[in-house]
């Protein structure tokens, strides 16, 4: 939206944009909270059941686009699609970026894990 100013945040104190601030994360925590468990709460390689290190994974690597617009639009993207399995699962960050940086994950070596 070039040569559009951003209102959202026009006019309130730093008190006021803080606590918006606030609720906008609370509601994305909320969010993500039910994306992981709509995927089953556990990395697909590992089983880590840590939520605070799973992820979504784009399963065929193709998603650079979705990086480009945050992790806060993920999860409204997958919820309005109804949560699709196919072309996403839930990764730990470890088994994430072995992943991305190798092609597999020590975990799945000879192993078919990522849904391809």
């Amino acid at each position: 939206m070039k040569g559009k100013k951003n209102t959202f945040w026009n006019g309130l104190s730093n008190e006021q944009k803080e606590a918006k601030y606030r609720a906008l994360r609370e509601r994305h925590r909320v969010k993500r909270l039910l994306v992981l468990e709509k995927y089953g709460g556990k990395c697909k390689c590992c089983g880590e059941t840590e939520l605070k290190f799973l992820e979504i994974d784009h399963v065929n690597n193709d998603g650079a686009a979705h990086r480009n617009r945050g992790s806060w639009w993920i999860v409204d993207y997958l919820k309005k699609r109804g949560y699709p399995k196919k072309g996403f699962q839930l990764l730990c960050s470890n088994c994430n970026m072995a992943k991305g940086r190798y092609g597999e994950c020590p975990h799945a070596v000879g192993k078919k894990i990522y849904g391809k």
